[in-house]
């Protein structure tokens, strides 16, 4: 830190500059020491918590710890808020920052973000959303600066994890399949030939991915191109009411906005058509199955880089949404699916909403209860914070194989969400618990990711420190787990614990259908052969 402030003093030329670097160096040095003193309290709690060997043992091999779950705040530890104070750590000065008087300032000055870790020494502690101080200013959740979130051309891409690595997570390592290259290619929605008005008299129904109340999603191929999609049918019978319709409008709206920019982290729509009885939403297949199928085949949990990869990619199809105002509201492990490079992208726009900007409001109550917000269970008008909440849930799951808040019923469900703390076993590292606490924040106004940068803010966390976002959006960066895909029509990827049935097509029991809800449904993706 002191070899750093002399080479900036030395390279700095203006008075006011200097007085500011003075001033920068003095306040990081009194946050480092509370930080060094509030982990010297954390070891030395863990210490306090250790089991003292029995009479009679012969060394440590032998010795039976058994350790108590424990609360931090019934140890009276204070830890200091490492996010607001790391966030005005120096690790590194970008180009665009400098002044352009000072030139010759050097780039690489600074803590390197990888001194701030730690790991956590306790098997399993619990830590109450509510007992670390959280700043009414949302910005103060940033890790890195505003540039090194978005400008680390200069970093390393994040290496593929090797294969034998994942043997216990997902598949044997020698059927995980890893190409030379990662395919940049874009997405398939202009793969289909859209000279006249598409039915489903143009494709093939192979197989049933998933299927729900109103309808299912089928695995089908295209007969004139031989192409793979995935076709979504929606019975029009069950959206008989404008909500219901301005629902389905709002999702195709979704879909085709992602499509009109080939947005690499959200799944693109190809076409949407409909028949007498249903509506089709025809959709790029994601062939690597969902998060939620991937991590019951793992029956485990994923390897951090694993899970901090996936993360990184639904940020940035959250922060499109956002930046286009529209909540997703749905953000679960069900709805991020993997493409056959092995990148993740949201998918199920069913419950989206539009004209959902920076501080607007809607009151609807909606979701997956494990991953809901506590400010639509408690009936409240909500932001686009609940998207940040329901991120966090995911981002836990992930790394511990399990929701936060799970329950025996959806009562106790309800309850954990609204009251209880959260468990965090030895293996989050202080990185995840860091993020992790600033998402699970019940006052939405505080919640990382609720300010004004949103997106941006979440970008910032030290987590993501390795994260290189302008090759993660290009597709550049090789993802750690490629899935095994055996032939176009392989869907164990998407394998459940029960079967979805025949991929066919049933007429609704309800007779009536408003057709004139549906006048300006369907669509073809621009630029189609």
């Amino acid at each position: 830190m002191k070899e750093g402030a002399e080479k900036i003093l030395k390279a700095v030329k203006r008075r006011k500059h200097r007085a500011s670097v003075e001033k920068f160096l003095a306040a990081s040095n009194k946050k480092l020491e509370a930080l060094s003193q509030g982990l010297q309290d954390l070891h030395a709690c863990r210490d306090k918590l250790q089991v003292e060997e029995h009479p009679g043992e012969t060394g440590p091999e032998d010795r039976q710890v058994h350790m108590d779950v424990v609360s931090l705040s019934d140890v009276e530890v204070q830890i200091p808020d490492i996010a607001l104070m790391a966030s005005e750590l120096p690790f590194r000065v970008y180009a665009d920052e400098l002044d352009e008087e000072d030139p010759e300032l050097d780039l690489n000055i600074g803590i390197s973000p990888s001194d701030c870790v730690c790991p956590i020494s306790l098997t399993h502690m619990i830590l109450g959303l509510e007992d670390y101080p959280a700043s009414s200013d949302t910005s103060s959740h940033s890790i890195l600066p505003e540039s090194a979130a978005d400008t680390k051309d200069s970093e390393p891409a994040m290496e593929t994890t090797n294969p034998s690595n994942l043997e216990n997570v997902v598949v044997p390592a020698e059927e995980i399949s890893i190409e030379p290259e990662v395919s940049t290619e874009g997405n398939m929605a202009a793969s289909i030939s859209v000279d006249a008005p598409m039915s489903l008299q143009d494709f093939r129904c192979c197989a049933v991915l998933g299927k729900g109340r109103f309808g299912k999603v089928l695995l089908t191929e295209h007969l004139k191109t031989k192409r793979m999609f995935a076709l979504k049918a929606i019975k029009k019978a069950y959206l008989d009411t404008p909500l219901e319709v301005r629902s389905l409008m709002s999702e195709r709206n979704a879909l085709q906005l992602a499509s009109q920019t080939h947005h690499p982290f959200l799944v693109n729509l190809v076409a949407s058509f409909q028949n007498d009885h249903h509506v089709f939403f025809v959709m790029e297949y994601s062939a690597g199955g969902d998060l939620k199928s991937l991590l019951m085949r793992a029956k485990c949990v994923f390897p951090a880089e694993l899970a901090t990869f996936y993360a990184a990619c639904v940020v940035l199809g959250l922060k499109f949404l956002h930046k286009h105002e529209i909540i997703y509201r749905d953000i679960k492990l069900a709805n991020i699916v993997l493409d056959q490079d092995g990148y993740a992208r949201i998918t199920d726009f069913g419950i989206c909403k539009e004209g959902i900007g920076y501080g607007a409001r809607t009151r609807t109550v909606c979701g997956t209860l494990e991953y809901v917000a506590p400010e639509i269970l408690r009936g409240r008008s909500y932001t686009r914070s609940v998207d940040w909440w329901s991120f966090g849930v995911l981002f836990y799951t992930m790394l511990v194989g399990k929701t936060p808040f799970a329950g025996d019923d959806q009562h106790q469900i309800q309850h954990n969400i609204l009251t209880s703390v959260i468990r965090f076993p030895l293996s989050i590292s202080v990185l995840a618990l860091l993020i992790l606490k600033n998402l699970l924040n019940r006052n939405p106004a505080e919640r990382l990711g609720a300010g004004r940068n949103g997106a941006s803010d979440v970008k910032r966390q030290l987590i993501f420190r390795e994260t290189n976002w302008k090759k993660m959006k290009a597709r550049k960066v090789r993802p750690p787990f490629i899935p095994t895909i055996h032939g176009p029509e392989d869907i164990r990827n998407f394998t459940q614990s029960r079967p979805c049935g025949d991929p066919v097509l049933t007429p609704p029991r309800r007779s009536h259908i408003r057709t004139d809800h549906f006048d300006d449904f369907d669509w073809n993706a621009e630029g189609a052969e």
